[in-house]
């Protein structure tokens, strides 16, 4: 038990949770910051003209992208809460200044103000892919490997070098040679093919040995 915490039970804990996710709520915005006449001054910079309302709360899109009742860092670096529908409404604003003479004057000016009327968690990433073997999947926000290749895919597993068995690269989306698994998995900077083979020789790719770059001698 901690103390100095309240204590929940899973009904408040799911209470809490719905309270927290992507919604609508309304939020109070400072109307001078989207006008780009804040304040006017006039007469040599003498007179200032001061609108209101300053503030007026509109409903926004507010809230976390976890997945319910799991804590999910992925989910929370990949995914945000953001508007699907946009309304705008105008906002008419009266001002008032008073010169030098003690001489009022009113001025109304125009304001667009976005209304948020539906939210959704999206992934911040743009959803381009490098390569063209992969696509990208708003359910997992990464690019993946395409569906068309899974039979390469599997078929991968299956072949067998004299180095041991070749193994699926889901970055690339290619079967690699056992030589490159060690900086596959630990997500090194991939070497040159030819580190892996002796001075005057490469690696030959679709079987993964190294052959003498003259003769065509396989080691």
């Amino acid at each position: 038990m901690t103390y100095g915490q309240p204590m929940m039970n899973a009904n408040s804990d799911q209470l809490l949770y719905e309270q927290s996710s992507c919604s609508l709520e309304y939020q109070t915005i400072d109307l001078d910051s989207l006008s780009s006449q804040s304040n006017h001054s006039y007469g040599g910079g003498q007179t200032w003209i001061h609108y209101y309302p300053r503030c007026i709360r509109v409903p926004r899109c507010i809230g976390c992208c976890s997945k319910r009742g799991q804590i999910n860092f992925d989910d929370w670096n990949e995914r945000q809460c953001r508007p699907i529908n946009v309304q705008y409404k105008t906002v008419i604003q009266t001002g008032q200044s008073i010169d030098h003479n003690g001489m009022k004057k009113l001025f109304r000016r125009k304001i667009q103000v976005a209304y948020h009327t539906g939210c959704q968690c999206q992934c911040r990433q743009n959803p381009r892919c490098q390569n063209i073997r992969q696509k990208f999947y708003d359910d997992s926000c990464r690019c993946e490997c395409r569906p068309e290749i899974a039979t390469e895919r599997f078929e991968c597993s299956k072949r067998l070098t004299i180095h041991g068995h070749m193994f699926w690269d889901n970055d690339r989306c290619e079967c690699r040679c056992p030589q490159f698994y060690y900086a596959y998995i630990h997500h090194l900077n991939p070497m040159p093919s030819d580190t892996y083979c002796p001075s005057g020789h490469y690696l030959q790719l679709n079987n993964c040995r190294c052959i003498r770059q003259k003769n065509n001698i396989i080691l």
